[in-house]
């Protein structure tokens, strides 16, 4: 299936779509954040001739020990998952939900997955709309909420639906939110990722998703992430600091190595003094998010105290 795929009409009311590759940039962020999770994202598979009418990608559980299963989204995941994005600009309309179910059926007969292999249909949509309801009141598709903006239903197959407009604004749906009109939620959405111990690993894909389809909102989040108490970033700026003041009371003969050694001795030396001050400001019962503020120290830093 390709994320390259035939796209619906203009809606009449919006004749002015933005030209923003969403779909592409759901499938690199999807390729590059889930499999931290222990899950495998399959795209640009075929199921026929003809081009594909929907945004496919295709979610696999192979690792079956992976952290997915802790996730409160993905931990419905089941080993073979059809999976049809909707974008802000794409909301379904009438004969979606028939395509979607279609090509999961196809899915199914083309590779031979039978019903007890595990193979479930996922809708990722904006927010519900009325086509979208009508259809599966149509269908008597029933959906069973499990949190705000995620429903299940059984049919031949579990079918799931994902709003990520409603889904919390929490960490582990920060992926998903990715994908809202820029603005504040954006924002929000990328300061609860800060507080992630991948945030180093999932920076690459987050950052080609933000030019992709949040260009103005990029510059701004990409600046406080970099205030962010990011080791790597944190220790650069520290060192930048101190190395002048040092730098004056040892001889020039030293080696770099030896001037590297003692600038970072001294970091460390203030990080302590910072984790210390952080630790006392804790006691008096200071919130984290005021900590974090005026000692530059991460969340997790913070709250592992």
């Amino acid at each position: 299936m390709s994320l390259t795929a035939e796209s619906h009409p203009h809606h009449p009311e919006e004749p002015s779509q933005e030209k923003i590759p969403w779909d592409d940039a759901f499938k690199q962020v999807m390729q590059d954040t889930l499999p931290l999770l222990g899950l495998t994202v399959q795209s640009d598979i075929k199921l026929g001739k003809l081009p594909l009418k929907a945004d496919l990608v295709i979610i696999h559980s192979q690792d079956l020990q992976g952290e997915w299963r802790q996730h409160p989204l993905w931990s419905h995941c089941h080993t073979y998952n059809v999976v049809e994005f909707k974008s802000v600009n794409d909301p379904v309309l009438f004969g979606d939900l028939e395509i979607w179910l279609a090509y999961t059926l196809l899915y199914r007969k083309k590779y031979k997955i039978d019903y007890q292999q595990g193979l479930a249909a996922w809708l990722i949509v904006e927010r519900m709309n009325k086509a979208l309801r009508e259809a599966l009141a149509h269908y008597q598709i029933r959906l069973t909420e499990i949190l705000p903006g995620f429903w299940r239903s059984e049919s031949l197959f579990p079918i799931y639906v994902v709003a990520y407009h409603d889904l919390p604004f929490e960490l582990p749906y920060t992926v998903l939110k990715l994908f809202l009109k820029s603005g504040k939620a954006v924002q929000t959405t990328f300061m609860s990722m800060l507080e992630s111990e991948q945030r180093e690993a999932w920076l690459r894909s987050v950052t080609t998703a933000m030019q992709l389809i949040h260009p103005l909102d990029a510059k701004e989040v990409l600046d406080f992430m970099s205030l962010a108490a990011e080791r790597k970033l944190l220790k650069e700026t520290a060192l930048a600091i101190v190395k002048e003041d040092i730098a004056q009371k040892m001889q020039q003969s030293k080696l770099e190595g030896k001037l590297e050694g003692k600038l970072e001795g001294k970091l460390e030396g203030q990080l302590e003094g910072k984790l210390e001050t952080a630790k006392n400001m804790k006691r008096d019962g200071i919130p984290a998010t005021t900590i974090a503020k005026y000692t530059g120290l991460a969340l997790t830093d913070i709250e592992a105290l």
